[in-house]
């Protein structure tokens, strides 16, 4: 017959993948916008939001937002105008284990530009990089050491993560910002809102997440003759996200993203257009990690019966927490090289190509994009590319394992004086380690009674092991429970049930 199985669950990433998609969004300028005179600028952001998992198939939707600066016909003013498009993109999995998925995507633009098919209407296109990841928590059998009765177990204890779903919500928030002894504003041309990397407080059931906004607006002053205006305000934003999955000893990351950026002017208390309400809402992705402590059973036998074992050999994942590195970027250039005399605007791109782990730590190689906006006879967009390479102190501890990260810059400054541009980008590389590990475990085994020859009386056994023989092999050779062994040879086992001598004699 057949021992009795349960089910364990393993963590393991069972599917990974990337992909291009090219968007393309064809439209017309609205009928309260003047004609493109110029364009000056085409940006893109993807948003991933939604991702599903059907049988063999998984399907990453998202849209794609496209804004578009161009300089007008009307007194060459500029004006900006958002548009948005849906993507979505499938993909085919193959050999999905047993077990609960759990599907993470990532989007990013690795190229816009934008073709004019006359002054009204234009061609925005984009190509998104689109990697697709999925992890499980695999269901594998396992002997149950419940269900086999009066068989002695040899066992393994196990902390391993367990996976779940990322933690999603959507917050709308709103604030008030003053420009203090700024022009007054006339109108606002566009604003931008981004994030600092968040701190994670948390505890049962809740985690508390603080970061740094940092909001741009670039804005015509009341003054038609004055130059154009960038306002920059940071300010703290703490979000509370409440799930019960959440608990004092998870491992948690976050990333915040804004969605919606609305402003409008406002008066202050002489009467002037320096503030603005400004109104966003952010979605924090939330992924956690919990410990599931195991018990597997490794090897087993009777007194009674004898078994066949089967013994397999189970891959599992060992994440550990993520590892932080900031660093900056400076960069020095000749203003005639950029054609700027001044500069209103620096937008910073940061992408690793490279990522390798290497006796002295991870190395991790990759580019900055920059795009300065500034004036120089008109406003202009000038692209730019600096490449990094940095290193990072890690010891692996010989073991095998998967190492990724991802950059992110943060709002760098760029200055104009003395015929030199002078560009500064604070980088976050975002690095995360997975050892692979395996797991040896008793995953089924067959039983049958064993027969002897009747004899008088119970034999005693005399016994002459090895120096580290172990108390389970004895008791497995002569279906002996190997507690009792240990108890009838007290002074010849170490703790951990191991001979202590050579020449030992054991009384079975």
């Amino acid at each position: 017959m057949k021992a009795e199985t349960t089910t364990m669950t393993l963590p393991v990433t069972v599917f990974e993948t990337g992909a291009d998609k090219d968007i393309e969004f064809e439209s017309t300028l609205a009928d309260y916008l003047p004609n493109i005179n110029r364009i000056i600028r085409a940006d893109a952001d993807l948003i991933c939001e939604d991702v599903q998992t059907n049988g063999s198939k998984a399907e990453v939707s998202g849209k794609a937002v496209f804004s578009l600066l161009y300089e007008s016909d009307f007194k060459q003013k500029l004006k900006r105008e958002r548009f948005e498009t849906e993507f979505s993109q499938k993909f085919d999995l193959r050999d999905l284990p047993e077990g609960d998925l759990f599907p993470s995507a990532k989007v990013k633009c690795s190229y816009v530009g934008c073709k004019t098919l006359n002054p009204r209407r234009f061609i925005l296109r984009c190509r998104g990089d689109i990697g697709l990841t999925v992890k499980c928590m695999q269901r594998v059998p396992v002997v149950s050491m419940e269900d086999s009765k009066g068989a002695f177990f040899k066992s393994k204890r196990l902390s391993v993560a367990e996976y779940s779903s990322d933690i999603l919500r959507d917050f709308n928030m709103e604030e008030t910002l003053s420009l203090e002894t700024a022009p007054p504003i006339g109108e606002i041309i566009y604003t931008a809102l981004d994030f600092s990397s968040p701190e994670i407080s948390k505890s049962k059931g809740s985690a508390l997440i603080r970061s740094e906004a940092t909001f741009k607006c670039l804005y015509e002053p009341e003054d038609e003759e004055a130059d154009l205006q960038m306002a920059l305000r940071h300010f703290p934003v703490v979000l509370t996200v409440e799930d019960d999955a959440i608990t004092e000893e998870s491992d948690l990351s976050a990333c915040l993203s804004a969605g919606t950026v609305e402003s409008e002017k406002d008066i202050d208390s002489y009467g002037e257009n320096r503030v603005i309400q400004l109104r966003y809402g952010v979605r924090a992705t939330l992924g956690c990690i919990n410990r599931n402590e195991l018990t597997v059973p490794t090897d087993m036998f009777f007194e009674e019966y004898k078994n066949e074992n089967k013994a397999s050999i189970l891959p599992y994942e060992e994440p550990l927490k993520e590892i932080k590195h900031r660093f900056t970027i400076e960069k020095a250039f000749d203003s005639a090289e950029l054609s700027m005399t001044s500069c209103l605007d620096l937008n910073a791109d940061a992408s690793v190509t490279e990522t390798v782990l290497g006796d002295d730590g991870i190395s991790v190689k990759g580019n900055c994009g920059l795009t300065l906006f500034g004036q120089d006879n008109g406003y202009r967009s000038k692209d730019f590319t600096v490449p990094f390479s940095v290193l990072i102190p890690f010891a692996n501890e010989g073991k095998e394992c998967i190492v990724k990260s991802t950059a992110a810059a943060r709002n760098g400054t760029a200055e104009i004086a003395g015929g030199r541009v002078s560009v500064r980008v604070p980088v976050e590389l975002s690095i995360s380690v997975t050892y692979k590990e395996k797991v040896t475990v008793l995953s089924s085994a067959d039983i049958e009674k064993r027969v002897e020859e009747e004899k008088d009386g119970t034999p005693i056994i005399i016994y002459y092991p090895a120096k580290g023989e172990s108390a389970w092999d004895i008791g497995k050779r002569y279906f002996t429970d190997p507690e009792k062994v240990k108890e009838n040879n007290p002074d010849s086992f170490d703790k951990n049930g191991n001979v202590t001598e050579d020449g030992t004699v054991l009384y079975m």
